[in-house]
């Protein structure tokens, strides 16, 4: 055999691979039809080679998804993808071509390791993510499903931003409250960008509030990361991921632990199920014990108060009705509010303002009721 045929074959192998491994993730994770699987099935009979390509595909997939929060396998998916894609744009730069790959796309970079090339697929395929923009009115709540299978239910008057990249999932959360169900992928963190911190997770449930630049996040299920701008480099820092990963997910006393863990880089605080973080404008972060049941209280329409600032319990109360509650004096605004509330019953939270604060009430306006001290 010549060198040139064997370059030939080799070529012709990782041709074969390319089209195996694509042909692996659009079965397991994109559009699929009989006539897919139809094409498939013919293509393995009459290609054992193909067969035995599509084979080690579904076993690399398996084989990644048991390691796939290991320190060594982001690293080296990081280096491995970072391959395919320098290999792809040398291989596809003619405009012809790159047309052509919009429509068709291969994965690059078979060389360096399937597991590249399935994750290269992923990326480029053209049944992967469409960034986009969501907001909820006042009153209304949805839920959203990425294309990564993660979740996002949005509170009412909620709006946020999400951008899917090769490297991370990024929500921007510029307004409201959102609970986040985040599906795992260890090579691509699910980060959520709120005023001046980010919030790295892989797989878990918080729950995030931004109002008037006020932050909260509650934990369900997981852990995650919050790191503040001042150490925003962090962020994309892989040993801050890989603690994440790497750390068991098991949760810990948010009384007994300091405002930052003992093994997380400065500027990160690290949360598990269980635990919370607020923070007030300019303020300092405070690690407290999760209320979850009020926390979460949104997603069955309730709003649960324990000892909230009326101005705080009136600004939360506005996102769920058109009927608006405003303080004319400013004395009643640190007032202390309690109880559990239908989320939009307005007057009924004024009912029982009147009746515990010293409130004089002005409905002569048909879409806002003032609050003055009596």
């Amino acid at each position: 055999m010549t060198f040139q045929d064997r370059s030939e074959s080799q070529s012709s192998a990782a041709d074969r691979e390319e089209r195996a491994a694509l042909a692996f993730i659009r079965r397991h994770i994109g559009e699929w039809s009989e006539a897919d699987e139809a094409d498939l099935e013919s293509r393995c009979s009459a290609d054992p080679l193909y067969a035995t390509a599509f084979e080690e595909a579904a076993r690399a997939w398996t084989d990644a998804g048991k390691h796939g929060e290991s320190a060594e396998l982001l690293l080296f998916r990081e280096q491995a993808l970072a391959r395919a894609r320098r290999s792809n744009s040398r291989r596809w730069s003619s405009p012809v071509r790159s047309a052509w790959r919009r429509n068709d796309v291969r994965a690059a970079g078979v060389a360096a390791s399937l597991l590249a090339a399935l994750g290269a697929i992923y990326v480029w395929a053209p049944f992967g993510f469409r960034p986009g923009e969501y907001r909820t009115q006042v009153a209304e709540q949805r839920v959203i499903e990425l294309e990564d299978y993660s979740r996002i239910a949005l509170d009412a008057d909620t709006r946020l931003k999400v951008r899917f990249s090769r490297d991370a999932r990024i929500v921007q959360l510029l307004e409201g409250q959102a609970e986040f169900s985040v599906a795992r992928d260890a090579g691509r963190p699910f980060k959520v960008q709120v005023g001046e911190r980010t919030i790295v997770a892989l797989g878990t449930k918080f729950t995030v509030e931004y109002i008037d630049r006020e932050f909260n996040v509650a934990m369900s299920e997981g852990r995650v990361a919050v790191i503040s701008e001042l150490s925003g480099d962090v962020a994309e820092d892989a040993s801050t991921q890989d603690s994440i990963a790497a750390a068991p997910h098991e949760p810990s006393s948010a009384r007994a632990r300091t405002s930052r863990s003992n093994n997380a880089p400065a500027g990160v605080i690290e949360l598990s199920a269980g635990e919370a973080l607020r923070v007030a404008g300019n303020g300092p972060p405070t690690l407290i014990k999760a209320d979850l049941k009020a926390a979460n209280a949104w997603r069955e329409g309730k709003i649960i108060f324990d000892d909230e600032p009326l101005e705080r319990a009136i600004r939360q109360l506005n996102r769920y009705s058109n009927l608006q509650i405003r303080i004319v004096d400013p004395e009643l605004a640190s007032m202390r509010v309690n109880g559990v509330f239908d989320a939009g019953d307005t007057e009924a939270f004024v009912e029982a303002i009147e009746t515990s604060i010293p409130t004089a009430v002005d409905y002569s306006e048909p879409s806002t009721i003032r609050l003055r001290a009596r």
